[in-house]
């Protein structure tokens, strides 16, 4: 359920700027979701679309921006079946009239109309989109993660999606098959780099990426050193005259003759000149096939004669299928296609301006996506440089914490001497002039100069190392005090899950972590093995340790609370 009345949220008004409002969270309808809106992808010309020069058929302004993306579902609406409150879901935004002998009229919700004025209908339905706290949303154009969505990824992860299914739709499109070998124009983009990391993953004889930034195609050959035999995976610059260009394409696909070549190219390529795409065209062998799924909008010169001897195909693709977005979702769960692969820069809500800058600027940059994320507690709110080094000490300390316990050196005592005033001076370490305080409902807190955010996300790693340091030795000592705390804590990580909805309620409860417990509803801790790739079960982690007050670091936590 939905306990707040209002929410921020993204609106683009008539002047063509996105403003940051406050509005009604949306009332459920039948046939309808309100959705919790977890992470949205946010594509690279975002601020064209905003200012107008994309000229996109957007609804009547102002309207919320943001095109589908990860929720939980919050509320159901009448008439809706075979989804539940907590459900995580991919948003699908085409929608449109699925009645039979209507006409097309889809809109892509939150963005355009990508059938005209027609589509205007469909907008009046549903006019807002998704960059807000929460959505609505029809139910029939959403799909479930799978019932371990929350544990395999994090929201931010599970964003990647959106661009890898295009990608899979675009590669099903030109008739993929295992051991085929496939040329990938715009290799190193959004759309591209899902591309590479699918025909790697569903067994492509060989993957030829085609790009024009260097750095990009060195990152991708990185990436296929995590595949079986990443000698499949060639890359191709796509810099340099014409001429030059198909000649490195031949080699690399060994185009000698009419049988030999790429059985498929999909052309994903942006902001480009048409001489890329037709240099790929020129070495598909016989009866290949060219997928069109890029943003090109040049005219396109085709060698009629060539086109027609050799059979070859031209295939236009826009946008997936209901079926393929289920398919792309199994292959995720059992662990065929690895969405980890991509680095998720996560911005708030709050700060969607700078993501949409981020976006902007990374565009092309294999492996970084930008996403926008209605919940702070899922983004990097510090300077890299300070990240980087808290990062650095924390790896430095763990692993001298390993060393202790892999040659039994130390005892216990000396552990926690050397770790506590590691973690003193984190917590002493200033961020910014300014003093951060949160309401805490009835008092205000004053955490020093770390933000709420980063001591969340960031202290909790040097917890979880000094929490296992001391219950190793405590389990190799068999103190019973020390026993029984392990056993408790077995019991709440050993079903290696969490209720999200769990979390939200005991952070929005307004306390403290030192003055109460979370809600015993809860479905347990996350396993402590994830648990510093998600900041929300990073939080509820602290929450239990300074709960049950256990050791210095959790005594350092609770004190940070009250500082």
């Amino acid at each position: 359920m939905v306990q707040q009345t209002e929410m921020l949220a993204a609106r683009v008004h008539d002047d063509r700027k996105l403003h940051l409002d406050t509005v009604p969270v949306p009332t459920v309808r039948p046939g309808a979701l309100v959705i919790k809106v977890l992470a949205v992808h946010t594509w690279s010309y975002t601020g064209e679309v905003i200012s107008g020069e994309r000229n996109f058929s957007m609804p009547q302004l102002p309207t919320i921006l943001g095109t589908g993306g990860i929720g939980e579902i919050a509320q159901i609406g009448e008439g809706v079946f075979d989804l539940e409150v907590g459900d995580w879901v991919l948003m699908d935004p085409q929608v449109g009239n699925v009645t039979r002998d209507t006409q097309y009229d889809n809109i892509l919700v939150g963005w355009t109309s990508t059938s005209g004025p027609i589509g205007e209908r469909i907008q009046k339905l549903w006019k807002e989109g998704s960059f807000a706290e929460y959505c609505l949303f029809p139910a029939t154009h959403v799909a479930k993660l799978g019932p371990q969505a929350s544990k395999l990824y994090s929201a931010p992860t599970w964003s990647s999606i959106r661009f890898v299914l295009l990608a899979y739709a675009a590669l099903m499109r030109g008739d993929f098959k295992a051991g085929c070998t496939v040329l990938i124009n715009g290799a190193t983009g959004t759309i591209g780099s899902g591309a590479v990391v699918l025909a790697m993953a569903l067994g492509a004889g060989k993957v030829i990426c085609v790009g024009r930034k260097q750095s990009a195609l060195e990152a991708l050959k990185e990436l296929a050193k995590k595949f079986p035999l990443p000698e499949r995976l060639v890359t191709v610059s796509s810099v340099g005259e014409q001429d030059e260009v198909i000649k490195r394409l031949q080699e690399a696909c060994g185009k000698t003759d009419a049988n030999r070549g790429a059985d498929l190219v999909l052309d994903v390529v942006g902001n480009a000149t048409p001489e890329s795409t037709t240099a790929c065209l020129s070495v598909l062998r016989k009866g290949g096939i060219m997928v069109l799924d890029g943003s090109l909008s040049a005219p396109l010169s085709i060698n009629y004669g060539n086109l027609m001897r050799n059979n070859l195909e031209i295939r236009g693709q826009y946008m997936f299928t209901p079926q393929q977005m289920q398919d792309l979702i199994k292959l995720i769960n059992v662990g065929i296609v690895d969405l980890s692969l991509f680095v998720s820069d996560a911005y708030p809500l709050k700060r969607i301006h700078e993501g949409i800058e981020a976006a902007a600027a990374m565009s092309g940059e294999f492996p970084h996506h930008t996403l926008t994320s209605a919940i702070d507690m899922l983004s990097l709110d510090m300077e890299k440089d300070f990240y980087n080094q808290v990062i650095g000490k924390l790896d430095l300390l763990e692993k001298h914490v390993l060393e202790h316990l892999r040659n039994s050196t130390a005892d216990i005592q000396t552990i926690e001497n050397e770790s506590t005033s590691e973690l003193e001076v984190l917590y002493a370490e200033p961020y910014g002039d300014d003093e951060v305080h949160y309401d805490n409902g009835d008092e205000e807190v004053d955490i020093g100069g770390w933000k709420r955010d980063e001591m969340q996300k960031w202290s909790i790693k040097l917890m979880i190392v000094l929490s296992l340091s001391r219950l190793v030795w405590a389990f190799k000592s068999k103190k019973s005090q020390h026993t029984s705390f392990l056993k408790r804590l077995i019991k709440r990580v050993k079903p290696l899950g969490y209720s999200r909805a769990g979390v939200d309620e005991y952070f929005t409860s307004k306390r403290c972590p030192r003055r109460g417990r979370a809600s015993k509803t809860n479905a347990g801790l996350p396993s402590l093995a994830v648990a510093d790739e998600d900041p929300v079960a990073m939080a509820y982690i602290r929450a239990e340790l300074v709960d049950m007050d256990y050791d210095v670091a959790g005594r350092a936590a609770a004190e940070g609370c009250r500082r």
